[in-house]
């Protein structure tokens, strides 16, 4: 499946993050108590871990989302 990618165990919680397709033909983002679009995720996590190696992984996981994700087809534009 191309329009969804999950990552982890990522930190000291060993947490798992999902990256989706949404119905809006965006990429959003499960994570704790998280639920978003993509760049609202990096934002959060660019205040709570500042540049740590945290940081730098869900970072990467989102950059490679968005390089897995499908957007070109699909899901219809609401």
């Amino acid at each position: 499946m191309e329009h969804m990618l999950v990552v982890g165990p990522i930190g000291k919680r060993h947490n798992y993050t999902t990256f989706y397709r949404n119905r809006s033909n965006e990429i959003s983002v499960s994570y704790e108590r998280f639920t978003g679009k993509i760049d609202d995720f990096l934002n959060e996590i660019k205040e709570k871990y500042k540049g740590d190696k945290c940081a730098k992984v869900y970072i990467s996981a989102a950059e490679l989302a968005r390089e897995q994700i499908d957007l070109k087809t699909g899901a219809k534009k609401q």
